[in-house]
């Protein structure tokens, strides 16, 4: 089970309003330290505790740095991302991505659709509507053999 997700990026506190504003949670200011100043949280308020974490700009990971680190040469994009369900209508989605100014097109991963939306055009939230998340559930949610022979069957299929 995941219970956060990161990701740096360019203004954290816009960006966990705008998540906040697509997953109905809370965004608040995260403590500093230990994490670096300006960094905030999008709290659902679930019973595991489920969070993202939005750092500034250049916060890195490293197995030789102890905490978060800086780079300030940090590439704008990368093969990151999360997939999260949220209790808005697809129409609600696109209509709050229209309002944010954020790039976001429906997906169909031909297994189960969902909405691809680009935050601050550098890190892909992909959400799951209520509507769509049966789908996701009736594949991902079962026997991993199972979802193995499903996948399979996927293959070589255009």
């Amino acid at each position: 089970m995941l219970h956060h997700v990161s990701f740096p990026v360019r203004d954290p506190s816009r960006a966990a309003r705008v998540c906040a504003d697509l997953l109905r949670g809370r965004a608040v200011t995260a403590p500093v330290p230990p994490f670096p100043a300006g960094s905030w949280f999008v709290l659902q308020g679930d019973d595991v505790g489920t969070l993202i974490e939005l750092t500034p700009w250049g916060s890195i990971l490293a197995p030789t740095i102890e905490g978060i680190g800086q780079d300030p040469e940090m590439r704008p994009h990368s093969g990151s991302h999360v997939l999260a369900g949220t209790p808005l209508s697809r129409r609600q989605v696109l209509a709050a991505a229209q309002r944010l100014s954020l790039v976001a097109a429906l997906v169909d991963a031909r297994l189960f659709e969902f909405i691809k939306i680009w935050v601050e055009d550098s890190f892909l939230l992909e959400l799951l509507t209520p509507e769509q998340q049966p789908a996701y559930r009736s594949v991902f949610g079962m026997d991993p053999r199972a979802t193995d022979q499903r996948l399979r069957a996927l293959e070589g299929r255009a």
